[in-house]
């Protein structure tokens, strides 16, 4: 897959996590989105080490979108293909 192709998997990815209203939950899971009652807290916290993590596992993360919409548009391949 070109890198060209890739983007736009990944881009597509963020879109529907974005309009799903799953960006939210996945910042809260990541620690850089904190919920809190109104005017008691800031609810941005963003802690520097959980954000250069972030950014540091973004590479894998897109590798393994990339791979899951592969395998979702052509099928599995490998063992378990046989199953």
């Amino acid at each position: 897959m070109n890198r060209a192709r890739a983007a736009q998997v990944i881009v597509r990815h963020l879109w529907h996590v974005w309009r799903g209203g799953q960006l939210r939950f996945r910042l809260e899971t990541f620690g850089l989105y904190y919920p809190a009652l109104p005017y008691r807290s800031p609810i941005w916290r963003f802690p520097l080490a959980n954000a250069l993590l972030l950014v540091r596992q973004s590479g894998e993360y897109a590798r393994w979108i990339v791979e899951m919409d592969a395998i979702q548009r052509g099928g599995p391949d490998g063992w378990w293909d046989r199953a």
